[in-house]
Order: C-alpha cells, then sequence, then structure tokens
C-alpha cells in the first residue's frame, strides 16, 4: 500500500467525529479537482485498495485524463456532511448537489451537459495507521 498522502490536512487526520466529517469533506475536494482538471489516480490514495467504490470514481477520472475532458466546475456542492460511529464503524453521511455543469474537450467544446441534482451518499471509513481512509461510499436512496 502506497504512504498515506502528506497534503491531508491535520484536522482530516483526527480520529474523532470531527476528523471524519472534515476528512469526507476533503476526500470531495480531492474527487472535484481530479473531474475538473483532469488529474488520476488522486481519490484511490485516501481509500483502502479493495475499495471497488472508490476505484469507480478515480476510473472516471483516468477517463476523462484519457480522452482529454474536465468538468467545467465542481461537479458536486456537499450540502452537509455528519459522521456517526455505529457498531465501531465510523459512517458519514453526505447530502450533495450534482451542479448542472458540462464535460468540455480540449478545445473547450461542450461533449456532455450534466443536470442538477440532489443524493445522499454515506461512507463507510476506516482508521489507517496515518489517518481516514474509505472503505465503501454507497448512495442513499429515499425510502418512501
Amino acid at each position: 500500500m502506497a504512504p498515506y498522502p502528506t497534503d491531508v490536512p491535520a484536522a482530516a487526520r483526527a480520529h474523532d467525529v470531527a476528523g471524519a466529517e472534515a476528512f469526507v469533506s476533503y476526500w470531495l475536494q480531492q474527487l472535484s479537482y481530479s473531474w475538473t482538471t483532469p488529474a488520476s489516480p488522486v481519490v484511490s490514495r485516501l481509500c483502502l485498495p479493495t475499495s471497488k467504490s472508490c476505484a469507480a470514481y478515480e476510473q472516471t477520472a483516468a477517463e476523462l485524463v484519457r480522452d482529454g475532458q474536465h468538468y467545467s466546475g465542481p461537479p458536486a456542492t456537499a450540502l452537509s456532511v455528519v459522521a456517526l460511529t455505529t457498531e465501531g464503524v465510523m459512517r458519514v453521511l453526505v447530502r450533495y448537489r450534482q451542479e448542472p455543469r458540462s464535460v468540455l474537450d480540449r478545445e473547450g467544446k461542450v461533449v456532455e451537459k450534466v443536470g442538477q441534482a440532489d443524493g445522499r451518499l454515506e461512507f463507510a471509513l476506516e482508521r489507517g495507521a496515518d489517518g481516514w481512509l474509505v472503505g465503501l461510499i454507497r448512495e442513499v436512496k429515499d425510502s418512501t
């Protein structure tokens, strides 16, 4: 496993609820960076190597790099980030807004439009030797 990234803020390394919330906020910023720059690998360095959800987000970034494309702005905005411990597992619930954006090619031409949508994600975190790591990210559906 690669060394823990040195650019993770101290607040996001704290082994408590506030640290978990700060870590997920940082992870979301890194995802935004990887899709708007584009750059890869970025988020996978903050994840367990077994995390299929992280691999999927990283794959999108890798495809953007490969295709010379990027998002026109941050793809999502976190509306709330709330951590809680359940049976010894740190879970962080994120309410987010997928922002209306365009995916642009190298010349700035629109290749795809992404509409606005609201959603919720649940992050399951594990404590590594030097800080938090994402084990799982799942979409939380409304129970209506």
